[in-house]
């Protein structure tokens, strides 16, 4: 059976907004695999979620590895007081996801970015179905190509940072 316009038009809709997501998810993890510096921020995010894998709650702190930290990095110093209180700054949402992709993909800085890049991929989605929802079809492919390119939203999502998935839930 033949589909009609309005059937290829989702159809090729969907295959747009897909090629979209799955080349950000690309493009992310590619630029992170390339880069051979890691900010703070990710040496903390990746550490804290080892620490809930392994020790629960009450491993949501920062407090020996901010003293290792200064160890490897003296540049580092003088570290925030947040970094040595029994319990990190953040609520653990961040933390709780990348602890579920280091033991779903192994203790690695990759997996800890995918949290990132799946949610920055998501947000491509989402954008698109607000779009499409309060306008039409064409208005949501041109807001997640624009979500696809907007600078921020890259240099976010291609670290293990929490702005994407922080954005992600703040849009839905």
């Amino acid at each position: 059976m033949l589909m009609g316009n309005s059937g290829k038009n989702k159809l090729v809709i969907c295959g747009v907004i897909g090629l979209l997501m799955a080349s950000a998810f690309y493009l992310r993890t590619q630029s992170y695999l390339h880069s051979t510096t890691r900010t703070i921020d990710e040496l903390i995010y990746y550490h804290l979620g080892a620490n809930l894998l392994h020790q629960g709650l009450k491993g949501y702190h920062t407090q020996q590895f901010s003293q290792l930290l200064l160890n490897i990095h003296p540049e580092f110093a003088p570290l925030p007081d947040y970094m040595t209180d029994r319990l990190f700054k953040h609520p653990p949402l961040f933390s709780f996801l990348v602890m579920f992709s280091l033991k779903i993909f192994g203790e690695h800085y990759l997996s800890a970015l995918y949290v990132s890049a799946v949610f920055n991929s998501l947000m491509i989605l989402l954008v698109y179905l607000i779009g499409k929802t309060f306008y039409d079809e064409t208005t949501g492919v041109i807001a997640a190509f624009l979500i696809w390119l907007d600078p921020i939203s890259i240099m976010s999502s291609q670290k293990i940072w929490l702005d994407s998935t922080l954005s992600f839930f703040m849009v839905l």
